[in-house]
């Protein structure tokens, strides 16, 4: 029997830190696909086989946050994407034991 690796991304959009959010990178793709900074990292994650677990409590925003299933993120957008190495973290791991 072959394993399933399941992979899932707790804060996907990075707390929407502005460095993160207001990334050169993300600008141009929300231009190019006429959408929002959280729509495109949320299919960064997505386009690569990730599931998301973004939390809200408002039935729009969640609503909202589905569309990223309808973003086609091409292998050149997921590229620079993952050029955006800023060497940060914009979540505190300390309470998860993550090293």
């Amino acid at each position: 029997m072959t394993p399933i690796h399941i992979l899932e991304a707790f804060s996907s959009l990075g707390r929407q830190h502005p460095d993160l959010i207001g990334d050169p990178v993300i600008t141009e793709l929300v231009k190019k696909h006429n959408t929002t900074p959280q729509l495109i990292l949320l299919a960064f994650a997505t386009c690569q086989g990730v599931g998301v677990v973004p939390k809200s409590v408002d039935p729009e925003r969640i609503r909202t946050n589905f569309k990223c299933l309808d973003i086609k993120l091409s292998q050149e957008d997921i590229q620079k994407l993952n050029s955006i190495d800023k060497d940060q973290h914009y979540i505190r791991t300390t309470g998860w034991l993550v090293k």
